[in-house]
């Protein structure tokens, strides 16, 4: 029978010891091979693993039989060719051990298995195969294991260890980032693969940048040379390249090593830098890293020379005037480094006294300060100044001139514009300035309607009217009355004696003037 597909057989057979001796049977196991060479025989918790087992036939042989091998062997299964038939162990039937297929031929059998639930238990399980002839056995060793961490190229997995098809994710530590090998950004997520391997874990990197350091001395004398040297080690991919930058300035180097112009005080506290790069690095978003740098301190003699008396800034003059009655100082501000120093004040060679004391400030900027309570005319005169650092020593000459004069007083500063102040001004005025601009409309208006209603009044026929500061008196218009004959005698009588003692006379313009004649009796 060519091509037979065994069925599984869940009948209980008895248990065939390796090595039991059957002459009848003279079969020739070929040999155990698992699923292939990736396979390999590595699995994980709870996978299943498959393997094929050969072998051949003499025209005697009746019986193979395949067997797990732990501290006894134990049969897992045997094929008879007298009978076409396999059989199994009970223990491992059930779905635990399955025949995927088997393929015979007249003098051959190949047959393959499937062991399903693979557990910690069966670890280090030896798969025999033998022939019931002679002691004949082919071995192979199973390995049964979890996915662990970290992976082969050293990627953290959290969490740390799982069995089949458990769901995990790759963790770079602090400081590194995943990426695939060739460069693209690395996907976290990841599964216990069956040949107990984290998927992907080939072809994931936690890629970090090197160690940078700078080697050299950072403290030099003006005048001198640097040289420092770029090393690196450590970082994932592998370091391409060292650079030195000197104020963000690449420089040349021979090998690893660079050096330096002639230094001079405009160089303290500039700053060298290594930069180790490799393809992380390289990245845009990760050159900050890879680094190491030192600042360098330049030592110089006192330099910058200033002088201020207290009025003016010059060169190398104080001016001191005798009046009004008081100290008088003059201040000498330079520049050095170390920072820590000595002074000595001369005048024509010798030693004067300061009535001031000085202590040197901490930055590279400093003043000494040359002080007089009670100045006189013998102060004036060249003066020299020496300062020692402990590395150089500089002198310094400078004039101090006193004036029998009023020292002038300069003039206050003018405080600078307040804003605020003019902005709230502003508004005040021009709200002042409108209301007085309606005020004076408003006044216009009536002005003007009491001038046409004084018109209207003068121009009437019954009208007559004067402004009273020029003793004319307003008479109203009225009209008049529909029955005269109600009058009372008494009106009459005095419009008669107003009649007789006022005596009425009208301009051009309408007005009437108005002037007693005198008393009337009634």
């Amino acid at each position: 029978m060519n091509n037979l597909v065994i069925q599984t057989v869940v009948a209980v057979m008895s248990i065939v010891k390796l090595g039991s001796a059957q002459s009848a049977d003279s079969c020739f196991v070929g040999g155990i091979r698992l699923n292939s060479v990736n396979d390999g025989y590595v699995r994980s918790t709870n996978s299943s693993t498959t393997f094929v087992i050969t072998s051949y036939n003499t025209p005697t042989c009746t019986k193979v039989t395949w067997s797990f091998i732990s501290q006894s062997p134990t049969q897992v299964a045997s094929y008879d060719f007298s009978t076409s038939k396999a059989a199994y162990n009970p223990a491992y039937g059930n779905g635990k051990l399955v025949v995927r297929a088997t393929t015979i031929s007249s003098n051959q059998a190949d047959v393959t298995f499937q062991i399903n639930q693979l557990s910690s238990s069966e670890n280090n399980t030896k798969i025999a195969a033998s022939n019931t002839a002679t002691s004949n056995v082919t071995i192979q060793v199973l390995i049964i294991k979890d996915c662990s961490s970290p992976t082969p190229n050293n990627v953290p997995v959290n969490p740390s260890s799982g069995v089949y098809n458990t769901q995990a994710n790759f963790q770079c530590s602090h400081g590194s980032t995943l990426f695939y090998i060739n460069g693209t950004t690395g996907n976290t997520a990841t599964k216990c693969l069956a040949t107990a391997e984290w998927e992907n874990e080939k072809i994931v990197q936690c890629w970090s940048a090197p160690t940078a350091t700078l080697i050299g001395n950072n403290t030099i004398c003006a005048g001198n040379i640097a040289t420092f040297q770029c090393t690196a080690s450590g970082g994932v991919p592998s370091l391409d390249r060292v650079e030195i930058y000197f104020n963000n300035q690449k420089q040349m180097l021979v090998g690893n090593t660079w050096t330096s112009n002639p230094l001079s005080s405009s160089n303290n506290g500039d700053i060298v830098e290594c930069r180790a790069i490799n393809s992380y690095t390289a990245m845009q978003e990760y050159t900050n890293l890879g680094r190491d740098s030192k600042t360098l301190n330049v030592h110089y003699a006192a330099e910058g020379f200033a002088v201020n008396d207290g009025t003016t800034s010059h060169s190398n003059i104080c001016t001191w005037y005798i009046a009004p009655p008081g100290p008088r100082s003059c201040t000498i501000t330079f520049s050095l480094n170390p920072t820590t120093y000595t002074t000595t004040l001369t005048k024509d060679g010798a030693m004067v006294t300061n009535d001031a004391t000085n202590q040197p400030q901490t930055s590279t900027s400093q003043s000494f300060v040359f002080t007089r309570n009670q100045p006189s005319f013998n102060d004036s005169g060249n003066y020299t100044l020496k300062i020692n650092n402990g590395i150089f020593e500089n002198t310094f000459t400078f004039n101090i001139s006193v004036i029998y004069e009023v020292q002038p007083t300069p003039p206050p500063p003018i405080p600078p514009p307040d804003n605020l102040g003019v902005i709230i001004g502003a508004a005040v005025g021009g709200v002042v300035g409108f209301i007085i601009i309606i005020i004076f409309v408003v006044y216009c208006l009536r002005w003007q309607i009491n001038k046409e209603h004084k018109d209207k009044e003068v121009t009437g026929r019954s009208n007559i009217g004067m402004e009273a500061e020029h003793g004319y008196y307003e008479v109203a218009d009225r009209s008049p009355y529909q029955n005269e004959q109600n009058i009372r005698a008494t009106q009459s009588t005095n419009y008669e004696n107003l009649k007789d003692n006022v005596n009425v006379t009208r301009d051009e313009q309408g007005y009437a003037d108005i002037q007693g004649v005198g008393p009337s009796v009634v």
